[in-house]
């Protein structure tokens, strides 16, 4: 009678093993997904500049990413901001932002190579790349969807006005300008409104003093996106008229569905009172990725990336 059950309770043991491991080896990555990044970067022609990366990968993943390529542009892996610290050569694995049942969330940051730079500012004033290949230390290489990334010469900017401050979170920005002269402002752009408009979500307000009060704080931490003050910057009529002195804010937003990185900048241009033609800067990022398992099954799904 023992024997009766013991083999058909060896076997299912042995099936359900079976089953499992084959369940598990179904959900490995056939190779790493990289979230999606829009990054608008201006070169800094005597510094060192980085772009920060992230991706999902298996959780047992050991792999070693020796260097990336777009359009003619090189990146090595960066341990840290000291030039004599760059791990052009490292073999250390990316450490985890996140993990989830199967899979893990690394970050990586890239040096881009300067003279690689220098060739591209002698020919073009920006680069527009949406993928990129990945070299890894055992010889792999891959070719993978990225988003958006813009590289271009620094812009020229003048002093009529500045930001003022600026305050932020999760997933909300709160940027104050100051009008240090008598203004026009014909236009307020960013690289990624078309493609993040339903993603990223601005709003314009003129009424703020000059003080970045506490409670601005919790106005986009805490309050629902339709009772932020402002207009919708789609719905901006211009020309601005700004006198000296004068404030105006713009309130930002990230939509909880946006899991990708977002590194961008606002771009004003109009001129003085006295025609003098000024551009104006300010950079703004997103939250870091922070996802959940839901969010890692939907970008694999979309991605067709598993085994």
């Amino acid at each position: 009678m023992k024997g009766r059950i013991f083999w058909p309770a060896l076997f299912i043991i042995g099936l359900s093993w079976i089953l499992n491991s084959y369940y598990a080896y179904s959900k490995q990555l056939n190779e790493p997904i990289f979230l999606d990044h829009y990054i608008e970067h201006s070169v800094d022609e005597e510094g060192l500049n980085y772009l920060t990366l992230y991706y999902l990968t298996n959780i047992n993943d050991d792999s070693h990413v020796s260097h990336v390529t777009f359009e003619g542009i090189n990146g090595y892996p960066a341990q840290d901001d000291n030039f004599y610290d760059l791990g052009f050569y490292t073999d250390e694995v990316t450490p985890d932002l996140q993990t989830f049942t199967h899979y893990s969330l690394r970050e990586i940051q890239i040096a881009l190579a300067s003279y690689d730079l220098e060739e591209l500012l002698k020919e073009e004033d920006e680069l527009i790349t949406h993928e990129m290949k990945v070299f890894f230390y055992d010889g792999r290489e891959i070719t993978v969807p990225i988003g958006e990334i813009v590289l271009r010469k620094p812009y020229e900017f003048g002093d009529a006005l500045g930001q003022w401050g600026s305050s932020s979170g999760d997933n909300w920005n709160i940027l104050t300008y100051r009008a240090y002269e008598a203004l026009t402002i014909d236009s307020i752009t960013f690289d990624f409104a078309d493609v993040l408009q339903d993603q990223f979500f601005v709003k314009f307000d003129s009424t703020n003093t000059a003080t970045l009060h506490e409670e601005t704080h919790d106005i986009l931490a805490n309050t629902n996106w339709r009772d932020v003050p402002g207009i919708d910057i789609r719905d901006l009529k211009f020309p601005l008229e700004l006198q000296e002195d004068e404030y105006i804010t713009l309130y930002t937003q990230t939509s909880p569905n946006f899991f990708g990185s977002l590194q961008s900048s606002f771009l004003f241009t109009g001129s003085t009172e006295n025609g003098k033609p000024f551009t104006s800067n300010s950079t703004f990022n997103s939250q870091l990725p922070n996802l959940n398992q839901e969010d890692v099954d939907r970008l694999i799904h979309e991605r067709g990336a598993s085994k």
